[in-house]
């Protein structure tokens, strides 16, 4: 009998993504709106933390992603640096999805923890 060991996919930007909105409860179309409520914008800003630090994409194709800015994304991401300080039930959603994307990627030296 062979045995044929499978190679981890690579993980997508919409995967990280779906997986946040689930995660955070937030409705997947709604990240790519211009709402502003609380919940939305943390998950938001953990999608672009995600992108950013699993997947090396740079601040603009993240903003390209979510038709923002740039500077939008980098505001997010220091808001959510912040926010995970203050905020002990979205620092256990951001471990916990950290620790979905490390095993789907494979390579837990990837993502920046803060």
């Amino acid at each position: 009998m062979v045995r044929i060991e499978e190679k981890p996919q690579p993980i997508s930007a919409m995967s990280i993504i779906e997986m946040v909105c689930k995660q955070r409860r937030v409705d997947m179309s709604e990240c790519f709106g211009s709402a502003r409520h609380q919940e939305l914008v943390q998950a938001r800003n953990l999608c672009f933390h995600f992108l950013k630090y699993s997947l090396s994409m740079t601040l603009n194709q993240i903003g390209n992603i979510f038709n923002k800015h740039y500077s939008t994304v980098i505001y997010g991401l220091v808001t959510l640096s912040v926010d995970l300080e203050q905020n002990k039930m979205l620092r256990v959603d951001f471990e916990n999805l950290k620790n979905q994307i490390q095993k789907l990627t494979n390579h837990e030296n990837n993502i920046k923890t803060n």
